[in-house]
């Protein structure tokens, strides 16, 4: 079985040009967020934190950070993977921040529209 972040790594490999998976260390903060699909919604706890995530009644995919603590003393022990990140990845989203060393790498910016549909500029 691999680590969650050899398979963040994989799937950047096979999913976007070379250049960008090779931007990603296991080192590199990171969101790696999952779709619904056709899970039901579940609840659970760790390390005295809420999660939410989804099942089909066999297997069980959640959406997870890297690293924890990220704000205050950021620390990360890799568990291993147990869902086809393949198969429920939304999105991957990298900050250019070295945790583990505490430098920046690179700088991305992220523009969303937070405002919805309703403030677009028609003219």
């Amino acid at each position: 079985m691999i680590t969650r972040r050899e398979a963040v790594a994989n799937f950047l490999k096979a999913s976007t040009h070379a250049d960008l998976a090779a931007m990603y260390t296991p080192d590199m903060e990171m969101q790696c967020n999952v779709a619904r699909d056709d899970g039901e919604r579940i609840e659970g706890e760790y390390m005295g934190r809420q999660w939410h995530g989804w099942s089909d009644g066999i297997t069980t995919w959640k959406s997870f950070r890297v690293p924890f603590n990220a704000a205050t003393k950021p620390n990360y022990e890799d568990s291993d993977m147990k869902f086809d990140l393949a198969k429920h990845a939304e999105g991957i989203g990298l900050t250019g921040w070295d945790w583990k060393n505490k430098c920046s790498r690179w700088v991305a910016f992220d523009f969303d529209a937070i405002l919805g549909d309703a403030h677009k500029d028609t003219g």
